[in-house]
């Protein structure tokens, strides 16, 4: 949930949460499956429980399948959220493999120039304790723009 709050009135009706819609696409965030070190592979058992939770499900690559805490799985062309507190397994790409650090940091945004220098377990941590970045950004950009312009329009009435 993002609160956004001016302590001029005004402003604050100006500002809308109405974003251009920006393309999507999961293969832009994953890497291959064979790149993943071998450690992010989910045993055989928990592979073949997810095939059995999917069976019957439309079933696409690349894909995100999440198991919610009822045990239901969905197979999703995006990410679900990431949460710092979860199983180790509620996430598996393309139904075989927990994500990558690159993945996690690109699934919120971080630039690729984002430097790794912690164990996987920790960037899970991180990013699942973090906001997505371009959402933010988005949402300063626009409180920023607001404010200057209410600035100039005071210093407009004032002259």
């Amino acid at each position: 949930m993002i609160i956004v709050g001016f302590l001029d009135a005004a402003l604050a009706e100006r500002f809308s949460f109405s974003f251009e819609k920006k393309p999507y696409s999961l293969s832009d965030v994953l890497e291959d499956d064979s790149a993943a070190d071998p450690s992010l592979m989910a045993s055989e058992a928990i592979r073949k429980k997810r095939a059995a939770a999917v069976a019957g499900k439309n079933v696409f690559y690349p894909s995100m399948w999440h198991e919610n805490k009822a045990g239901n799985v969905s197979v999703l062309d995006y990410s679900c959220a990431l949460r710092t507190g979860a199983s180790y397994n509620y996430l598996l790409v393309n139904g075989i493999r927990r994500p990558t650090s690159r993945e996690l940091l690109r699934l919120q945004g971080f630039p690729e120039s984002y430097k790794i220098v912690l164990p996987n377990a920790d960037v899970r941590r991180q990013t699942g304790n973090s906001v997505a970045v371009p959402m933010i950004r988005a949402v300063a950009r626009r409180m920023d723009a607001l404010l200057k312009k209410g600035a100039l329009d005071a210093e407009t009435e004032i002259a």
